[in-house]
């Protein structure tokens, strides 16, 4: 029981009294690490790393879903990367879970970017320039040219029991 004798009431020598102490423990536990280090380091290999603009897909949270397409940013520490989606959505994902593609990276909505100088009175929108009136400031209608977004950059879709339903 764990360098412990049992309490009886026979004799015994006085050297099974003495505990054993064991030599060598840490280096022995170092010799172990060693050669599982060893082992470990074989087949392992670092992954190259990611440049901005690359095309990646990112494997999925579920594994029952498809692997989504987007483009790095910007790397954010060593391994970790910001890649922005198709759908226009930014995430950050570590190099193990992002593979590089040959494939063209398209996103499915664009966000148009509000450009305002406090210096100057003209607003540009898009490709919109706007020269606004203090007394009246008015956004200009623009057409959509691609499918709408919802605010956190997913695309807005008709629920597929409108489908047969002409909404106009």
């Amino acid at each position: 029981m764990i360098n412990r004798r049992t309490r009886t009431l026979l004799p015994m020598k006085s050297a099974l009294f003495e505990s054993k102490i064991p030599e060598n423990v840490r280096s022995n536990i170092m010799d172990n690490k060693k050669r599982q280090e060893k082992y470990y380091n074989r087949s392992a290999r670092d992954l190259n790393e990611l440049k901005q603009g690359d095309i990646v897909r990112l494997t999925p949270q579920d594994r029952h879903k498809e692997w989504e397409k987007g483009v790095v940013k910007h790397q954010t520490s060593e391994r970790s990367y910001e890649v922005e989606k198709e759908n226009g959505r930014t995430v950050r994902r570590n190099r193990k879970y992002l593979r590089r593609t040959n494939e063209q990276f398209n996103p499915k909505c664009q966000t148009e970017e509000i450009n305002i100088d406090p210096n100057e009175q003209e607003i540009s929108y898009g490709d919109n320039k706007i020269i606004s009136d203090p007394k009246h400031s008015v956004v200009p209608d623009v057409e959509e040219k691609s499918q709408p977004c919802s605010r956190y950059g997913r695309p807005i879709q008709k629920p597929s029991w409108m489908k047969d339903y002409d909404l106009k």
